[in-house]
């Protein structure tokens, strides 16, 4: 990774995904478990940190709709047109952020069952 630039998050999400589904396939050890549960924290503030951004984007989105209504000018109108612009690849990301937390816990659950077994 360069210096000074942030990392691709969505690149980290899979590639851990991708390692942890190959550690419940080859059944590892409990610190991976720990360690993944650690990830699951660090995911869930970042999809929290989103869903806030979502729900202001969505906030002003309907501000510049009222506005459209009462007092119909172009201004608006191409505000109106950014938050939509902003919103619907805002959405597939929350989403796609959603969706991995969901397999997220079910792999947690797959290393408990693994480690149960071990026991």
């Amino acid at each position: 990774m360069k210096k000074g630039f942030a990392p691709d998050v969505s690149r980290f999400i899979r590639n851990h995904s991708k390692e942890m589904e190959r550690i419940v396939a080859e059944r590892d050890t409990i610190a991976d478990r720990a360690d993944h549960f650690v990830m699951i924290g660090f995911l869930q503030n970042e999809r929290m940190a989103h869903l806030h951004v979502l729900l202001a984007i969505i906030g002003f989105l309907l501000i510049s709709l009222i506005l459209i209504v009462l007092a119909p000018q172009i201004g608006t109108f191409v505000l109106f047109l950014l938050f939509v612009g902003l919103l619907i690849p805002y959405v597939f990301h929350y989403v796609f952020l959603e969706n991995t937390i969901q397999r997220w816990y079910e792999i947690y659950r797959e290393l408990e069952d693994i480690d149960s077994q071990v026991r």
